[in-house]
């Protein structure tokens, strides 16, 4: 299969035809035959990233859910990550519509899952974005799981914390119904103590303010969950003083 010439003069000044040729690609990437020769022609990827940066909503969502598909291939995601498709997918995240964003998020974890690609998510703005994403209850369980798939890299956890991540991540666990997004949340937390410690004194704090949800978590959250909800609270008891810890003698 030979994707069409994309540089037909005219081609891309009418918004339909650009939206009618990505969701055509869309639809030969779904058969999973077609996501090597898609990703091996020339033109198929810089033309969706195109129209990730320049197309109506319409297009820019359907590029992202078909770069989503594509990703599914390890050679893709490193071909999609060097052509430059995860700048505009994160901006897809922070400016779309509720269906463009999630397909963006969908695209941005697939891409991540390549630790190349994640440095570039990271320089991208992906950080501040999926945390204030999670702030505004838009997309919680989307950017919680993409920032879990993050947080084993100390520069990545870093900016986490400097965005108010602990912060953010106690909010989900208090407030998501979902016992996915709570492990996740508790993935982030979780890394977040064992790269920086003096955030386990704030997050103890904000524990004995606001309810103990870790406390919670550790006895019904998922077993991942309650692994590393139970871990941080571990944490919590060594930083107290001795005298604390032999209170009631």
């Amino acid at each position: 299969m030979t994707i069409a010439r994309f540089s037909t003069p005219g081609l891309q000044n009418d918004p339909q035809v650009v939206e009618d040729m990505v969701t055509i690609i869309l639809n030969f990437s779904l058969h999973d035959s077609n996501k090597k020769i898609i990703g091996d022609d020339p033109e198929a990827i810089p033309f969706l990233i195109w129209a990730l940066k320049s197309g109506d909503m319409g297009s820019r969502s359907n590029s992202a859910a078909a770069i989503f598909t594509l990703s599914a291939l390890d050679s893709n995601k490193e071909k999609i990550g060097k052509l430059g498709a995860i700048e505009p997918l994160i901006d897809l995240l922070e400016h779309g519509s509720i269906i463009a964003k999630k397909d963006a998020a969908s695209a941005i974890f697939n891409l991540c899952m390549l630790h190349e690609n994640r440095s570039i998510a990271t320089s991208s703005g992906v950080v501040d974005v999926t945390l204030r994403a999670i702030g505004d209850q838009s997309l919680v369980e989307e950017s919680l799981a993409i920032l879990a798939l993050l947080s084993s890299n100390y520069d990545m956890v870093e900016l986490m914390i400097e965005f108010g991540g602990a912060t953010c991540m106690l909010q989900a666990i208090r407030e998501s119904e979902c016992k996915r997004s709570k492990e996740n949340a508790a993935v982030v937390l979780f890394s977040i103590c064992m790269y920086n410690r003096t955030q386990v004194k704030e997050i103890e704090a904000d524990e004995n303010t606001n309810g103990s949800v870790l406390a919670s978590l550790a006895q019904n959250g998922t077993p991942r969950a309650r692994r590393k909800a139970t871990a941080i609270l571990e944490m919590m008891k060594k930083t107290k003083p001795m005298h604390n810890r032999h209170s009631s003698c």
